[in-house]
């Protein structure tokens, strides 16, 4: 997991850590859907490195193939503070596209999201 300051974030970090699945890959943005955390498991299916993904939007994983409605009502759903899923078609950092199951829920000031590929 990646964090923008070591200082910050100490709570979510703690209650994050604790619902982590081993072999879930999992995507961590702030409110303004910048990526603040990403764990082995994504960096392994998305082929993005933790720094590479850090800062960016989860739409580096968008493409051609993407449905950017589906995309922008599941981001909108979480952010009013819903969980949410949503059925994608994504590109990993080699352009190969693969299916994103993803289900996302917003902790306090993060947006949470797991990826069932």
């Amino acid at each position: 997991m990646i964090w923008s300051d070591d200082a910050r974030n100490m709570d979510e970090r703690h209650i994050v850590q604790s619902i982590l699945k081993p072999g879930i890959p999992v995507v961590i943005t702030d409110l303004h859907q910048r990526i603040v955390g990403v764990n082995h498991d994504w960096v392994v299916m998305c082929k993005y490195t933790s720094m590479e993904a850090f800062g960016n939007s989860p739409k580096i994983l968008q493409g051609e193939l993407t449905n950017r409605d589906i995309a922008l009502n599941f981001s909108m759903e979480m952010l009013c503070g819903n969980s949410a899923f949503a059925a994608l078609i994504n590109y990993k950092k080699d352009k190969s596209v693969f299916t994103n199951h993803i289900y996302g829920w917003k902790l306090g000031d993060l947006l949470v999201a797991e990826t069932y590929a």
